[in-house]
């Protein structure tokens, strides 16, 4: 099982191979990055080439970009000496992401000729996680008793399949929702930040959340949210394969029709919703409010990322008691939170 503070301190290999999809090899990356999450990647030089056709940039030009982050790492493809050739280093798993054929069948056959053939095999015997993303069809019994025997092994087979019932707008959606299901495939758990500052209490005994009311309702949601805080944005990505972004945009256009003053995002979370709002040409500043200060500083990451302190301002605060008079905000939203809050008829 991998836990949340290995993933945090051991990194993912991710292996390039000549398969086509290095669009889903770049998005994986990035959203690894993306979360800090210390990544090694591996590059077959087919990949590169493939690289090459699909992408429209030099491999080299990504990596350059890439090793910008203090948690990349790249080794050359036939570097066996790298630390992930060796069982001894450890790391939190292995994505090959294009996967083609010739390394599955490698990998079933125990040959590990290069670095990325070596460390997925290092996976397979230190029982570490493995996901493969094969590109290839038709495909025939061989490639199906390959795939069935890594399987056997303890690897996970993610086939890049677009989800038609989410009606995907284009390629990049379709790769979204693939980075979206590599992530399924690890075990995430851990524990809250130490900028969360909330103390654990247990609700009443066999009371459920819906059951519980006022102060301890509050300290139940609190303590809940903090505890899952760095993980919040994965785990709305995997509840709903990606669509909660595309609700969210939603919901702010909806909102913001008509209006042309501030607007304020109640029980924010992360900050999404307040980020969408501030983009609606109709809004001239977006406020976003949240009970938990780890949640408000991960939004307040985000809001400085994307060069936006002077259209969205974050701020703790409870929902039920606004620090604001009336008529200050043309428009207010909430999402996903209505069910956590103590009293809904405030």
């Amino acid at each position: 099982m991998t836990s949340a503070n290995s993933m945090k301190t051991n990194p993912v290999v991710v292996g390039i191979t000549g398969a086509s999809g290095a669009a889903m090899a770049r998005a994986t990356v990035n959203e690894l990055l993306r979360r800090d999450i210390p990544t090694v990647a591996l590059c077959s030089n087919a990949g590169r080439l493939v690289w090459q056709e699909e992408m429209g940039d030099n491999f080299n030009e990504t990596l350059i970009e890439w090793q910008e982050h203090p948690g990349f790492v790249h080794y050359p493809i036939n570097d066996l000496r790298a630390p992930v050739a060796s069982g001894t280093y450890p790391t939190a798993g292995m994505v090959i992401v294009p996967a083609s054929m010739n390394s599955i069948a490698s990998l079933a056959g125990g040959l590990s000729g290069n670095l990325l053939l070596r460390s997925a095999d290092v996976c397979l015997k230190e029982r570490r996680p493995l996901v493969l993303v094969p590109r290839e069809t038709p495909l025939h019994s061989i490639h199906l008793e390959n795939m069935l025997t890594l399987s056997r092994m303890g690897a996970v087979v993610v086939p890049p399949e677009p989800a038609f019932y989410l009606k995907p707008q284009g390629i990049s959606d379709i790769v979204d929702f693939v980075v979206a299901r590599i992530f399924v495939a690890w075990v995430w758990t851990g524990r809250c930040p130490k900028t969360c500052n909330i103390t654990a209490q247990r609700p009443s005994p066999h009371l459920t959340m819906a059951e519980l009311q006022g102060a301890e309702k509050q300290r139940y949601v609190a303590d809940l949210f903090s505890r899952i805080s760095g993980r919040y944005d994965l785990m709305n990505d995997l509840m709903t394969l990606g669509m909660h972004r595309r609700w969210k945009k939603q919901t702010a256009a909806l909102a913001v029709q008509g209006l042309s003053d501030p607007a304020i995002d109640v029980s924010s979370g992360t900050g999404d919703l307040a980020l969408e709002l501030a983009q609606c040409p109709e809004v001239d500043h977006a406020v976003g409010l949240d009970l938990l200060r780890c949640m408000v500083a991960r939004a307040e990451a985000k809001v400085l990322g994307r060069g936006m302190s002077t259209s969205v301002s974050m701020m703790t605060g409870d929902a039920l008691s606004l620090p604001f008079g009336d008529d200050r905000f043309a428009c207010a939203t909430a999402g996903f939170s209505l069910r956590n809050m103590p009293d809904v008829s405030k």
